[in-house]
């Protein structure tokens, strides 16, 4: 019988442990996968640029990041999908 108690304990505890872990993998890859609709209500001023005349294309802004950081490699670019979102070039350490 107290053999049976402990198990019992142990199960619960263990269930509880791996139920929390598994709350956390989950809540973190929501969050990775809702990044950008996140980011835009945490921090719109990162995101949104006044409209100008004409458009810069998107080589023209990858030239200058380049320029900005020679030692840094350009990972995605993400292109804004509304005229006032602004375009996002992830960059990787040299």
């Amino acid at each position: 019988m107290n053999a049976r108690k402990l198990l019992i304990s142990l199960h619960g505890w263990l269930g509880l442990i791996a139920g929390l872990l598994l709350s956390i993998m989950g809540l973190s890859g929501s969050a990775l996968v809702f990044r950008p609709e996140i980011e835009a209500k945490l921090f719109p001023q990162w995101m949104m640029v006044a409209p100008q005349a004409q458009r810069a294309s998107w080589q023209s802004m990858l030239q200058t990041v380049q320029r900005a950081f020679p030692d840094d490699k350009v990972q995605h670019i993400f292109l804004g999908r509304e005229v006032n979102r602004s375009h996002e070039f992830w960059l990787r350490d040299g």
